[in-house]
């Protein structure tokens, strides 16, 4: 009788977790392990900077209008991308350039991050 119990138990604390999880997963909740804590998944400027930063230059969406100045300024790092008319990182080479630190300051939106 005692073994049915501590397999019911293990089976509903089982069930309660899969139906956690699952809650987790459709409200955008991440497991951010490497701050120790769960927080929500909403697009703040620190999780769109997680993101975006694969190199060490990017773009912020959330802060980037589209007006074209850093593409214009330097090409070699910046365009516009076709499908959504906000500026992209298209080279990660040559980081301590004049036109990129000219490009960063001419972004007046601050969308523009080097790491």
């Amino acid at each position: 009788m005692k073994n049915k119990k501590t397999i019911r138990s293990v089976l509903v604390s089982l069930g309660a977790f899969t139906i956690i999880s699952a809650a987790f997963a459709f409200f955008g909740y991440k497991d951010t392990t490497q701050e120790g804590s769960v927080s929500a998944g909403d697009d703040t400027e620190k999780s769109i900077l997680e993101k975006a930063t694969q190199s060490e230059l990017s773009v912020l969406e959330n802060k980037c209008r589209g007006c074209g100045k850093c593409a214009r300024v330097d090409p070699e790092h910046f365009a516009l991308d076709v499908e959504n008319g906000l500026a992209i990182v298209v080279s990660t080479n040559n980081l301590d350039s004049n036109s990129l630190q000219r490009a960063v300051n001419v972004c007046h939106d601050g969308a523009i991050v080097i790491l």
